[in-house]
């Protein structure tokens, strides 16, 4: 089956150094010592640029360990808005350039500590949490499930909200790195995973904190991922790309297999590869999954684990069923979720408007992005970005935003009403604001 693919990824983690100052117990990392030189990362970091994708991470290893994260950063700010991952034991002066920091954060103080392997680094990694929401930064716990801490979830959540983090992403462990060596110990059963959602649930409800799954679940272990709203595809190798410190592409952080280095290949020429059909065509999936109604939505799951003798498969959760669950019934038989629709004004094209502020807009592909300050995009049409394009320029009448636009794309049949439900749909996602 061959996917839709954009030309880029709309979000991508560079792995900059494998080099790191903590032990985790469950890092998926290959080393944690091997430093590589700031001439080879440039290269990556300006071949990013170069490609203009929506959404970039810096991770690691420690990004913290970098001299020249900032300059970084800065760099790729010009194209993308910049997230970094970093465990929070050194703190840096970060630029600006820097949207939102994903810190690490995996329960209590002593079992974090446990976790971790870093006695004595709790109570630094809180405060360099409330240096950065000091001044300003978007802060969000970076959380690992797994059998050591399913039990504090909800208390979690609420030391976020006491520390000024905005939003909790929930990873659950999965085998890479040096996790393979303990994945019967740390991998959670269903039923542990299962009670950590539930307190996710009440967590979120009680102390109105953005929580989510970084990683893929397979929507078949329990119906509460749908009905309350934890259902996630984390779409790697279709909106989701990782590279490697030496520069190799692939599908996910967690897969060994490269598809072409982006020093010596432009990523749009390895992203429209054909060589990722391996992955793109779902040759790999088997068992219950294999042709499971909900497998495009779904994805299986976590499509990596390291300690398998394969590229990709499906979920440690499912793999291995023998049937399929009765859950899936049910969700093909509930009616799809109907969107609200967008209010339409009366057409007059006399509002004031002006564009959200810092809006990035990326042009250069054939979808182009407007990326949001809170670290988030939409995929538009021409018409969409040359009116928020419009907006950022001054230009504050309805009216003179169709003319602009109008003049900006003189090939596109554009009238007045198709004009007023497109500024329709952009003040309703928010990225056009009336004044």
């Amino acid at each position: 089956m061959k996917m839709n693919i954009p030309t880029v990824p709309e979000f991508l983690q560079i792995e900059t150094t494998y080099a790191c100052n903590s032990h985790c117990v469950f890092c998926y990392n290959p080393s944690r010592e091997q430093h590589y030189s700031s001439d080879l990362t440039w290269k990556i970091v300006r071949a990013v640029g170069e490609a203009e994708i929506p959404l970039v991470q810096l991770t690691g290893g420690e990004v913290s360990l970098l001299t020249n994260l900032n300059d970084y950063a800065d760099h790729l700010s010009l194209t993308s808005k910049v997230s970094i991952v970093t465990n929070g034991i050194r703190r840096c002066d970060l630029t600006k350039g820097i949207r939102k920091i994903f810190l690490s954060l995996h329960g209590d103080k002593k079992t974090h500590e446990r976790i971790t392997k870093n006695p004595d680094t709790y109570d630094t990694i809180v405060e360099n949490i409330q240096h950065y929401v000091g001044r300003g930064f978007i802060v969000a716990a970076d959380v690992i499930l797994c059998t050591a801490n399913y039990k504090q979830m909800y208390d979690l959540i609420r030391t976020a909200k006491e520390l000024g983090m905005t939003e909790v992403y929930i990873n659950r462990f999965q085998g890479g790195g040096f996790g393979v060596e303990v994945l019967t110990q740390l991998m959670p059963p269903i039923t542990m995973f299962r009670d950590a959602l539930g307190q996710l649930i009440a967590g979120r409800n009680d102390f109105g904190l953005a929580v989510g799954f970084g990683t893929s679940i397979p929507l078949c272990i329990d119906k509460r991922l749908i009905t309350e709203g934890f259902e996630f595809n984390c779409q790697m190798g279709v909106k989701f790309a990782a590279i490697a410190p030496d520069g190799e592409m692939r599908a996910c952080n967690q897969a060994l297999k490269g598809y072409g280095n982006v020093t010596q290949t432009p990523i749009e020429e390895i992203w429209k590869s054909d060589s990722l059909d391996d992955y793109r065509d779902l040759s790999w999936v088997t068992g219950v999954c294999a042709d499971c109604e909900l497998l495009d939505r779904c994805g299986t799951g976590c499509r990596v684990d390291n300690s398998q003798n394969a590229d990709y498969c499906p979920d440690a959760f499912v793999r291995d069923m023998d049937k399929r669950p009765d859950l899936v019934s049910e969700i093909l038989a509930q009616p799809p979720e109907e969107r609200a629709p967008v209010p339409e004004s009366p057409l007059t094209g006399q509002r004031r408007l002006k564009g959200e502020p810092n809006l990035l807009i990326i042009r250069k592909h054939p979808e182009k992005y407007l990326v949001r300050d809170n670290y988030s995009s939409l995929t538009v049409d021409d018409v969409a970005a040359e009116l928020c394009g419009a907006a950022q320029s001054g230009i504050t009448s309805e009216q003179d935003l169709w003319t602009s636009a109008l003049r900006q794309l003189p090939h596109r049949q554009l009238s007045p009403a198709l004009l007023g439900r497109y500024v329709d749909h952009l003040v309703h996602e928010g990225v056009l604001i009336e004044a």
